[in-house]
């Protein structure tokens, strides 16, 4: 149940981006909100998920997931390999779940002719203004937008998708800690190889 909202979020945000079957979906960001998306593209469909990560230890986990590719931002042009990987078209559907600006700025690169891009991931108040080709957005007709929460239908939906066993989502509980073991239990949540921390009543 603690899994279910966020992921419900991510089912709203796939949606918009309106991901089907032939579709090439590039997610930036694997951490528990990127790798949901990673999840939640294959039950949408996908054809191929490629992530955008610059932690080695992540870009494990998004494969583990389910991702069909994963690239290095800081050692590979991901623009370049999305073209390579998607026949040439671009991504159908981009995830931007990071905090970056210079990754919402880069999206536009690598996104296909009528594609979508969605910024799901909100950026510092200090970094919270970027400055975009528009030019790009245009010629290649582009959508962009963000999405935050859901819906109620869209909240049953996921807990159905739960409860049919397709969403494996107890993978993203690295730990439980009794209520009393708080500070253990932050602790915990600091470490890179953990994604979420619950606690038990």
């Amino acid at each position: 149940a603690s899994i279910a909202e966020p992921l419900a979020t991510v089912f709203t945000g796939m949606e918009a981006c309106n991901v089907k079957a032939s579709d090439i979906v590039l997610i930036v960001g694997a951490g528990p909100v990127g790798l949901m998306h990673v999840m939640m593209a294959k039950i949408f469909g996908a054809q191929k998920v490629i992530v955008s990560e610059i932690s080695d230890l992540r870009r494990q986990k998004a494969l583990s997931f389910g991702a069909d590719y994963t690239i290095n931002p800081l050692t590979r042009n991901v623009s370049e390999m999305v073209m390579e990987l998607s026949y040439g078209r671009g991504a159908d559907a981009i995830i931007v779940a990071a905090a970056s600006p210079e990754a919402q700025v880069q999206s536009i690169d690598s996104i296909a002719i009528g594609g979508y891009i969605n910024f799901f991931g909100t950026l510092p108040k200090e970094k919270e203004n970027i400055t975009i080709n528009s030019n790009l957005l245009h010629y290649k007709n582009a959508k962009i937008f963000g999405t935050t929460g859901t819906t109620v239908l869209n909240y049953y939906r996921t807990m159905e998708l739960i409860i049919s066993g397709r969403l494996d989502i107890a993978r993203f509980i690295s730990a439980k800690f009794p209520l009393d073991k708080f500070r253990e239990a932050f602790d915990y949540s600091k470490d890179p190889d953990c994604l979420k921390v619950i606690f038990e009543m």
